[in-house]
């Protein structure tokens, strides 16, 4: 069975890995440095596929995409930021579409969380 040479999907063909300076040097363990792995064929199709969004994911696709943002909490739209900003290769606008339609809404709510924080603060130190 014959390997084929793919860029190193860890460090994207760094050879290392900058947040991980500090373990050996940010050599990345998967390609030992090389910035290449050899993978199979098979391998390779598998590794290219794009495997569709679970129920759950569309869900949240649907809600980014189409909800009225204005009307959920700060946890609803805390889950969607962190939802949003998992890469997901069968929705590759999702975070563009986030910025776009939710980031604003989910910047006023912790503004409003941290007014209150601060106003609670006050009240209770004197400061």
């Amino acid at each position: 069975m014959s390997k084929i040479a793919v860029t190193c999907p860890k460090c994207e063909g760094n050879g290392y890995i900058e947040g991980f300076g500090h373990v050996a040097n940010g050599v990345c363990f998967r390609c030992a440095g090389n910035k290449t792995i050899l993978v199979s064929a098979a391998r390779l199709a598998a590794m290219k596929a794009v495997k569709p969004l679970t129920p759950y994911q569309a869900e949240q696709v649907a809600r980014i995409e189409t909800a009225d943002l204005s009307v959920l909490s700060y946890r609803q739209l805390l889950a969607l930021r962190d939802f949003a900003h998992w890469p997901l290769p069968a929705a590759p606008r999702l975070l563009q579409t986030w910025r776009e339609r939710g980031e604003s809404h989910f910047q006023a709510r912790q503004a409003e969380r941290l007014a209150a924080y601060e106003a609670e603060r006050l009240v209770a130190y004197g400061y």
